[in-house]
C-alpha cells in the first residue's frame, strides 16, 4: 500500500470527484461490506469532518473510517465489490458543503480568538447548521459581532486557503494554535 499522503488522493486535490483506483482488499466494517482502495478521493470522518459518499462502481459508498489497525480506509458499502479496478465518484454537493463549513469554522475560530479571547474547544457539522463551542461563559453581541464582520471580511475577500504537510523546519516558523 502507499504512504498515507499518497493514497490518500484528497490531501492534494480535495476538488477531484471521478477517479479511477483499484479494490485492494474486501473486507467489513461492523457486519457491512466495506474495501480498501489502492488510492482513494474519499474523505473519510477525521479532523471534525464527516465522511464523503458517493459510488465505487455500481455500490454505494454509505461511510468512509479510518480501519484502527493499520490506518488503512475501508469504504463502507451497500454490497459486496471484489478486487480489482473501480471507478469512484464522490458526492461532490455534500462534499463542498463540508468543505465550506469545516474552513468556515476555523475562519470563525479565528476571529473569535483575536476579538474575544476565545478559543474554539468543540464543533457541529451537520446537515442543517455548524456550530462551535467556545471557552467562554458569556460572549456579549458586540464581540460576537465583530468576530462575525472579521470573518465575513475573510470570506469576502477571498482569501487563498492552503492545505499541505509542513516540514519540521516550517512547522517552527508557523504560529499554530495546536500541531
Amino acid at each position: 500500500m502507499p504512504p498515507i499522503e499518497v493514497a490518500r488522493r484528497y490531501y492534494h486535490d480535495s476538488y477531484t470527484t471521478q477517479f479511477a483506483s483499484r479494490v485492494s482488499e474486501a473486507t467489513e466494517a461492523g457486519g457491512r461490506p466495506a474495501v480498501v482502495l489502492d488510492e482513494t478521493f474519499f474523505y473519510p470522518t477525521s479532523g471534525g469532518q464527516p465522511f464523503d459518499t458517493g459510488t465505487l462502481g455500481d455500490r454505494r459508498v454509505l461511510e468512509v473510517v479510518v480501519r484502527e489497525t493499520d490506518q488503512a480506509l475501508l469504504h463502507v458499502l451497500d454490497g459486496p465489490l471484489a478486487a480489482g479496478p473501480i471507478d469512484g465518484r464522490v458526492d461532490w454537493p455534500r462534499r463542498l458543503d463540508h468543505m465550506q463549513q469545516h474552513t468556515g469554522q476555523h475562519i470563525l475560530s479565528q476571529a473569535m480568538i483575536r476579538i474575544a479571547g476565545a478559543n474554539t474547544i468543540g464543533f457541529h457539522l451537520g446537515t442543517d447548521y455548524v456550530s462551535i463551542d467556545l471557552d467562554v461563559a458569556d460572549l456579549d453581541d458586540h464581540r460576537t459581532d465583530e468576530a462575525l464582520a472579521m470573518a465575513n471580511d475573510v470570506v469576502s475577500g477571498d482569501v487563498t486557503v492552503k492545505a499541505w504537510f509542513p516540514t519540521p523546519e516550517e512547522l517552527t516558523t508557523i504560529n499554530l494554535r495546536k500541531t
